[in-house]
């Protein structure tokens, strides 16, 4: 996945399974009404790093509720 950082650039994120999965859920927590597929695919700019960071810690809070 790619990624902008706070000077623009573009920086790539090397997630496992679990990062994945846990970026996805997160993600649909926090934009249930967005769609995740165009959100890793963005025709503009690519989400930032701090948007994504904040998807994979969602997404690990809700899993933790869901066990």
């Amino acid at each position: 996945m790619v990624t902008t950082g706070p000077d623009r650039t573009g920086r790539a994120w090397h997630l496992c399974e679990r990062g994945c999965l846990m970026l996805e859920l997160g993600f649909r927590d926090l934009r249930p009404t967005d769609n995740f597929n165009q959100y890793l695919v963005a025709l503009g700019d690519p989400p930032n790093d701090t948007e994504a960071y904040l998807c994979v810690v969602r997404g690990s809070v809700v899993s933790g509720r869901l066990a």
